[in-house]
């Protein structure tokens, strides 16, 4: 895998059970269903660009509340971290470099015109700052997720695996 020769991030995966949530919009937190257990997942970010941990594992139809927090100390501005899962089949790599074209800080480098090719998404964050996404498991098989600030997507993606 190549990695930019730039400033990197990490990414601390821990799985454990929770109470729960439902699915998302495509964008930013879904609605919560109000019962039943949810499968929390914990993603930290941080200064170093890289995923330690490139997958995690949940059931199609399992409530997951999926966390992604900054732990780094760069400003937002050079060293943000959003986290978006595709739909099945889309390439992170692909994706990350479409988002390059149309992406800004402002729309959390996640553009209308690609929008369609994510099933959720985590805005950008700075440091210190956490956000939780609640959704609902899709279909078995295997979605990429990745950070889409500027070169991120190079080494800061993985896979979530629906079984």
């Amino acid at each position: 895998m190549s990695r930019p020769s730039f400033i990197g991030l990490g990414i601390l995966l821990v799985l454990t059970s929770c109470g729960g949530g439902d699915s998302g919009n495509g964008s930013g937190n879904g609605g919560g269903n109000g019962g039943g257990d949810a499968l929390a997942v914990s993603i930290e970010s941080n200064d170093q660009m890289q995923f330690n941990n490139k997958t995690f594992t949940v059931k199609s139809g399992q409530a997951v509340k999926l966390t992604l927090k900054n732990v780094g100390k760069m400003p937002k501005a050079a060293m943000g971290h959003n986290l978006v899962i595709l739909k099945a089949g889309v390439k992170a790599m692909e994706f990350g470099t479409q988002a390059m074209a149309g992406g800004s800080l402002e729309n959390n480098y996640l553009p209308d015109s690609i929008k369609d090719k994510a099933l959720w998404s985590i805005k950008i964050l700075g440091p210190g700052e956490s956000e939780t996404l609640e959704f609902t498991a899709p279909a078995a098989g295997k979605y990429e997720y990745v950070c889409t600030f500027p070169g991120h997507f190079a080494s800061m993606r993985g896979i979530m695996v629906v079984e």
